[in-house]
């Protein structure tokens, strides 16, 4: 019995896929193990529909995050880290009527000091095994990622904080997306010109897009995509650059 190298697997498996009759397709999941095999499985498909003329060639490159979060004992350790990833600190915190959150005795060391807020990586000191994370406002953090300031003599976290990698996205014309979390997009109710992002003086509504819900990519511009999703078949919804990096 000779076994499959995993590429020629993928590879197969892809060419399988695209086969499928559309609505087969839809009926038909693709399940990867690891988080490597369906970065190749996706890349095999895309390649494949792409030669079919079902995506267009031309396409978008965001800097999203993975749905996969580090485990307890890779993110202790900051070899598992690059530029561009996501931590959360604290992010089960309770939050009061300010917006705070209600425990107010802080461990400013490790960053505590910011309750419930997302930063990026945007420094990492191995010689002295920390993190330098910057959130949405320019604020900067550290994060320790030494024994002695993560870990209290039970061995339970000081610090509660969860870890995404950051990962690069293509999207081209044809591409069927889902929604990582409840989406809420606004679009023109009055819409004359589908490739225009909403402007200010025009009428807008908001539709909500519920997790894991998919859609179609009409067209991509430089500042975002147009997508056609089954609450608004009439209706062309743009969703801007900025936002497709935190939902996808």
């Amino acid at each position: 019995v000779e076994v499959a190298s995993s590429s020629v697997a993928h590879k197969a498996l892809a060419h399988h896929y695209v086969e499928l009759s559309s609505e087969a397709k839809q009926n038909t999941p693709v399940i990867a193990f690891t988080n490597k095999a369906q970065a190749e499985i996706t890349a095999e498909i895309r390649d494949h529909l792409k030669e079919k003329g079902e995506i267009s060639l031309q396409e978008n490159h965001y800097q999203t995050l993975s749905a996969s979060r580090l485990s307890d004992i890779e993110k202790t350790k900051t070899q598992c880290y690059q530029l561009g990833d996501s931590v959360t600190l604290n992010p089960f915190a309770q939050t009061g009527k300010n917006g705070k959150s209600e425990n107010n005795e802080h461990n400013e060391k490790n960053g505590e000091k910011h309750k419930q807020q997302s930063y990026l990586v945007t420094g990492i000191d191995r010689d002295n095994q920390a993190l330098h994370l910057t959130n949405r406002h320019g604020e900067t953090a550290q994060l320790s990622l030494k024994k002695e300031d993560l870990f209290h003599a039970d061995g339970s976290f000081k610090v509660n904080f969860e870890a995404n990698k950051s990962k690069t996205m293509a999207i081209a014309v044809g591409e069927t997306l889902r929604a990582t979390r409840n989406l809420y997009l606004d679009y023109q109710a009055d819409l004359n010109d589908k490739n225009s992002p909403i402007d200010k003086n025009d009428k807008v509504e908001t539709v909500r897009i519920d997790k894991n819900s998919t859609f179609k990519v009409q067209s991509i511009t430089e500042n975002g995509i147009h997508i056609q999703h089954d609450s608004k078949k009439d209706k062309t919804i743009f969703v801007a650059n900025e936002k497709l990096q935190r939902s996808f």
